[in-house]
């Protein structure tokens, strides 16, 4: 399996993440910079302890340990393949959380 996009998706994060550095600036929802690297490694030590079930059998996956609004809530409603699952890191959740970032880093 191919990473690049993954591994391009991480790296523009990580650079907007320490492009808006660490202040006290926030979102309309008091996301602030901290709060979004966090809550993006909480979601990657899930996504990691699935895949290590899913290789075991198991294709369970919550992500509402690190969520807390409701129309976030994600739902894995059939088997879904690990590039799919993967997939969705690189086209919504981090270019969701790199934009927000940035938003915040805007301010």
């Amino acid at each position: 399996m191919d990473t690049s996009d993954l591994r391009s998706a991480y790296d523009a994060f990580l650079a907007a993440a320490i492009d808006a550095g660490n202040s006290d600036a926030s979102d309309e929802r008091g996301w602030t910079v901290p709060m979004v690297v966090a809550h993006v490694s909480g979601n990657d030590a899930l996504v990691l302890s699935h895949l290590r079930g899913a290789v075991a059998g198991d294709s369970r996956y919550d992500n509402t340990p690190v969520i807390d609004d409701d129309p976030l809530r994600m739902i894995v409603d059939g088997p879904l393949p690990v590039s799919a699952f993967l997939g969705a890191q690189v086209g919504v959740h981090l270019p969701m959380h790199t934009a927000q970032i940035r938003s915040i880093g805007a301010r």
